[in-house]
C-alpha cells in the first residue's frame, strides 16, 4: 500500500478520466445502480452521477486541491462528506477517506465514511461505500460496473 502523500495524485485524476461515459452494475444488496462520469470546470473537476434502484440521485466530483486529490460527495440523505485520497492497494485500489463534511453534526451521524475505486483491466470497474448507519455502525456495500453499451 502506498500512502497518498508519496502519490502522484495529479497523474491519478487524469487516471480517473478513462471512466468517461456510463456504468451499469449491482450492488452486493441485489440493486440496480447506474453512474455516468463526465468532465466539467474546462476539464478541472470530473463529474460522477450516480441513479440508484429507486431513481434517487447522487454526485460525487473529483478534483485536485493543491497536490491532493480529493471528492466531495453529495449524498441523497442530505449531507456532503470531503473524502480524500489516503492510499493506493498494490491492485491499484485507491482508497478514500472522509475528512470533513458540511451538513454533518458528528461523524457518529450517518454519513458516506470512505470508498474505494478500482479500474479493472477487462473495462469493468469496482466501488465499495462505506456508511455510517443511523445506529453508529459501519455497513459497506459494493458494486461491479460494467461500461453501458
Amino acid at each position: 500500500m502506498t500512502p497518498a502523500n508519496a502519490l502522484d495524485q495529479a497523474a491519478i485524476f487524469q487516471s480517473l478520466k478513462k471512466l468517461i461515459g456510463n456504468w451499469q452494475g449491482t450492488n452486493e444488496d441485489g440493486q440496480w445502480v447506474g453512474v455516468r462520469y463526465e468532465m466539467t470546470a474546462n476539464g478541472t473537476a470530473l463529474v460522477e452521477n450516480w441513479t440508484f434502484h429507486n431513481q434517487m440521485k447522487a454526485l460525487t466530483i473529483y478534483h485536485m486541491d493543491g497536490r491532493a486529490l480529493m471528492a466531495m460527495h453529495y449524498c441523497p440523505i442530505g449531507n456532503q462528506p470531503r473524502l480524500d485520497l489516503k492510499h493506493r492497494s498494490a491492485d491499484g485500489t485507491l482508497a478514500f477517506e472522509c475528512v470533513s463534511a458540511t451538513h454533518l453534526k458528528t461523524f457518529k451521524d450517518p454519513h458516506e465514511h470512505a470508498f474505494d475505486l478500482k479500474m479493472n483491466k477487462d473495462d469493468t470497474l469496482y466501488r465499495s461505500e462505506t456508511y455510517v448507519e443511523t445506529d453508529g455502525r459501519l455497513k459497506r456495500n459494493g458494486t461491479l460496473f460494467r461500461r453501458a453499451t
